[in-house]
């Protein structure tokens, strides 16, 4: 990514695209952590920040592991997601159909629309779709590249943005405004519901399996930031500076993430707002239409103005929405997950931090 933006935009460019790609992955580092804490809390009790404490040290260690085997352990993430989109599926129906009537959300907890909240529901949104720093690395450990690389994108997009409308619409659907800061709260039997020892079992489950996809999806992530910032084996470094700055990279992550454990969402809300709004709306658009300058190729009208009207909504929603994402961090504005929501009722953006807590960034 950093070469592509030189040959676009020159050492600068590069530069502040590799700070940019970098702290996309950090901030995504920083939920997995928060919701691998999350989900062992429900788990087995253990307070959250001793669980993002071991966490965050087994990912370090993790970073170790040869390619082979995290595509394993990536593996078996789309496994876990699949049996927590199943869990969220059985729990949700019977919140609805088989607990005590003075609690099932009611027809007025739904809301289509909502302009205030509309910024923060699609920043996280975007938040959802980040990683895009991850694939030139994941290219690169491909066997067969040129002939796998392509469609396994799509088919990746393809799978990740269905899985996140279920998610999203189907929690909105269960929880309405009850939803809470991860939606595996959601899935604890309340008092009074009928068949709470089923339910209870598969919201374990759940968690369980979350907590297994968040932490493989670490060394993915924290492999490409170190290079990003010259900290890897690609620079020529000794191992034991490659080793120190590992330890040092999992200490603040550690830190921060028990820090901004209780805003989580507005961490998500930033990073979709400016980061991945950055990375994965403008940087491409503008870089495809630099190669095509430089190489003299008209660009049909269509295609045109397409690319003017990415560009256009990046800027102004980045302006928009890294604002908004700045002052709900900045005041501490905590907010109800079904305010949120409410924003984009039609797209993923329902149960937004719910989204988050299931699957992490694609």
């Amino acid at each position: 990514m950093g070469k592509l933006a030189r040959a676009c935009f020159g050492t600068s460019g590069e530069h502040f695209i590799c700070v940019v790609f970098g702290l996309e992955l950090w901030f995504a580092l920083e939920t997995f952590l928060v919701l691998s804490g999350i989900s062992v809390n429900l788990l087995l009790g253990t307070p959250e920040p001793q669980v993002i404490v071991i966490a965050g040290t087994i990912g370090g260690l993790s970073m170790c592991l040869p390619m082979k085997a995290i595509s394993f352990t990536s593996s078996l993430a789309v496994i876990c997601m699949v049996g927590g989109l199943l869990a969220l599926i059985i729990c949700g129906m019977g919140r609805m159909y088989d607990h005590p009537s003075d609690v099932v959300p009611s027809a007025e907890a739904h809301r289509t629309f909502d302009l205030q909240r509309a910024p923060a529901s699609l920043g996280m949104f975007l938040y959802c779709f980040s990683g895009l720093p991850c694939l030139p690395g994941i290219r690169s450990a491909m066997q067969r590249p040129k002939e796998d690389f392509e469609k396994t994108v799509h088919y990746a997009f393809v799978y990740s943005t269905l899985y996140y409308l279920a998610i999203g619409l189907l929690g909105y659907l269960y929880f309405a405004n009850d939803t809470r800061r991860s939606f595996l709260k959601d899935l604890i039997p309340v008092p009074g519901e009928g068949h709470s020892n089923i339910y209870a079992f598969f919201a374990t489950a759940a968690a369980g399996l979350f907590a297994l996809k968040l932490q493989a999806g670490f060394p993915l992530y924290a492999a490409p930031i170190l290079d990003a910032f010259g900290l890897s084996e690609a620079y020529g470094l000794p191992q034991k500076q490659v080793a120190l700055a590992r330890v040092l990279f999992c200490a603040i992550s550690i830190m921060f993430a028990i820090y901004a454990r209780n805003q989580i969402d507005t961490v998500a809300e930033i990073m979709g707002a400016f980061l991945t709004n950055t990375t994965s709306v403008l940087f491409p658009v503008a870089a495809y239409c630099t190669i095509m300058v430089e190489k003299k190729q008209k660009i049909p009208k269509a295609q045109t103005f397409t690319n003017f009207a990415l560009l256009a909504f990046g800027c102004i929603y980045g302006v928009i929405g890294t604002y908004s994402a700045i002052n709900s961090f900045m005041y501490g504005r905590s907010i109800h997950v079904g305010q949120a929501v409410s924003g984009y009722v039609t797209t993923p953006p329902p149960m937004i931090r719910s989204v988050g807590t299931a699957l992490g960034p694609h």
